[in-house]
């Protein structure tokens, strides 16, 4: 660089000497002329020789300038040659620099792609793995299963054995107890006798007890036992007054025809009767029994009871209230049984919608599993493409480095996505804790808190703003929390005083302030989710709106009409 600008000052300062030179030789060929035309001037004046004496003189000096300039161009030519010979050495270092600077560039371009090649493998071995890691927990996976399925049918295999030896043993110990009755025979005989004559009695009570119709209760029990030992004993008493015919009061002693035998037959014959209209009537009002009519079947029995009561009042028979009571706790019972059995039903129906959204859940989270596989698959795709091009461009391509790492970074993402995913999936307790409520449904000040382990929780809340209820729900908070079933239970505590229904605690409204509900779950699970304090109830305003509107044209219409 140096040498080149040398060469361009010299070059120029010797154009310039040159260019005086020039001017030199063109001034002396002038002064020549002049001369010559001088001399060839007739005539001798003294002007002309002062004249000629001057251009002699000029010409002189202009020699003398031009030996100096001669002088000087000789050395600015050696100043360019030497400069030339500075140029040529500094041009031959800077080849040999360049060739340097080349075969570095070159290893440190041989060096990088190893680098990468590198990297390749690397990825490469971290598929595998991590192909391998899943192959592993699938495999794990289906042992498990298998290993469940195996000690199921162990299971049934053993109760079945075990049932089995229980006949055997039972059977066992029935030729047991025969080889005892034949050794004892002759001793059992005689209580054998004495079994049948307490049969005799026993039957002739039952049928006794069958002529005022009386039978033992065949409502299908699915109760407890204790409720069954209770209606047991309950008729019991029942069957113990109808012996004792305590269950009729009677006050006078009748005689027909004179004969006091006669009597007792008739006055029987109106107890049967009279027992037997009871219980029938109480039979048929229980058995029309439901959850939510007890107090009409208490009325009917009631009834029935005055009404045979009052009947038989001429003749000095009437129920004992004990008797009425008897069959009010008959009626209490069958309730108790039909009310277990809602309760029974109502909580399979909860258990069967757990099990569905349980299996909505899974479904959905499987789902999501396919589609984290398929974008994986999608980005190792791009990143093989990618890492090829930016080998071809000789690790240069700044733009493919970029999206390759962009790539990676959303495979980092998929990954992450897919342990999260793992987590719900195993733990089975995270998810959703909503508030919603419903105005144009519920009304104002009615809440509804309730929870769902859906990846889209929005989802449960469009199920629940179906056909069922006129209006959809709105939506004012949407926790999410890593133990939903938890955070639930408290809110249903801490405001169970509020419920809307204060019988079945499966119904999950309350009538409460939103601002309480934000305060307990503020201090709760803090503050970082968002709540809607006003409900937008868009379709139930728009309603009252287009309702308005109609009652004011027709408000208008009849006003028109009547004007006219």
């Amino acid at each position: 660089m140096l040498g080149g600008v040398l060469l361009f000052v010299t070059t120029r300062k010797y154009k310039k000497i040159v260019n005086e030179l020039l001017e030199c030789s063109s001034a002396k060929e002038q002064i020549k002329k002049d001369l010559s035309e001088t001399i060839n001037v007739s005539g001798t004046h003294n002007d002309i020789s002062i004249r000629i004496e001057e251009l002699l003189k000029k010409e002189s000096e202009l020699n003398d300038s031009i030996l100096t300039k001669e002088k000087l161009s000789k050395d600015l030519t050696d100043q360019i040659e030497n400069s030339n010979k500075e140029i040529s050495t500094l041009n031959g270092e800077l080849r040999t620099t360049n060739k340097i600077l080349n075969e570095s560039q070159f290893k440190l371009r041989k060096y990088h792609l190893m680098h990468l090649q590198q990297q390749l493998k690397v990825r490469g071995y971290q598929l595998e793995l991590k192909n391998i890691h899943n192959y592993v927990v699938n495999q794990s996976n289906e042992i498990h299963s298998t290993i469940k399925k195996h000690e199921i049918k162990l299971s049934n295999r053993l109760e079945k054995e075990i049932k089995k030896k229980k006949t055997q043993l039972l059977k066992i110990e029935s030729d047991i107890q025969k080889a005892d009755t034949v050794i004892r025979q002759k001793g059992e005989l005689l209580e054998e006798v004495s079994e049948l004559k307490k049969n005799v009695i026993l039957l002739s009570e039952e049928h006794m007890l069958q002529e005022v119709s009386f039978y033992k209760n065949v409502y299908p029990f699915t109760t407890t036992e204790q409720f069954k030992e209770e209606l047991h004993h309950n008729n019991e008493k029942q069957k113990e007054m109808i012996r004792n015919k305590s269950a009729i009061h009677s006050t006078i002693t009748w005689t027909v025809n004179g004969s006091e035998r006669e009597g007792r037959k008739m006055t029987n014959s109106n107890i049967r009767f009279m027992i037997r209209s009871f219980n029938i009537d109480c039979d048929n009002a229980i058995s029309t029994m439901r959850h939510s009519n007890i107090s009409t079947v208490e009325k009917r029995i009631e009834k029935s009871f005055n009404d045979i009561n009052r009947l038989n009042k001429k003749n000095s028979l009437s129920i004992v209230d004990e008797y009425l009571s008897l069959k009010i706790d008959e009626m209490q019972l069958v309730y108790e049984r039909f009310k277990m059995e809602q309760e029974q039903k109502e909580l399979l129906r909860d258990l069967k919608e757990e099990e569905r959204e349980r299996k909505k859940v899974e479904k959905e989270i499987r789902g999501k599993f396919t589609e984290l596989r398929e974008r994986e698959k999608e980005l190792e795709k791009q990143w093989k493409i990618l890492n090829k091009e930016y080998l071809k461009s000789d690790c240069l391509d700044d733009d493919l480095l970029h999206q390759i790492k962009e790539v990676e970074s959303n495979m980092e993402l998929v990954e992450i996505k897919r342990e999260e995913l793992n987590e719900r999936l195993e733990v089975g307790r995270s998810g959703h804790v909503y508030i919603i409520s419903n105005v144009g449904t519920l009304g104002e000040g009615i809440y509804k808190i309730g929870m769902t382990k859906r990846l889209e929780p929005l989802e449960r809340i469009k199920e629940l703003s179906a056909a069922s209820v006129p209006f959809i729900y709105d939506v004012h908070a949407m926790i999410l929390t890593d133990d939903a079933p938890a955070l639930e239970n408290h809110l249903h505590k801490v405001f169970r005083d509020y419920r809307v229904n204060m019988v079945n605690n499966r119904k999950e409204f309350f009538e409460v302030s939103l601002d309480q509900i934000k305060q307990e779950v503020y201090a709760k699970v803090g503050k970082n989710f968002i709540f809607e304090d006003r409900p937008m109830a868009t379709q139930y305003y728009e309603t009252l709106a287009i309702k308005n509107a109609l009652e004011i044209a027709n408000n208008s219409f009849y006003s028109e009409a009547a004007f006219y």
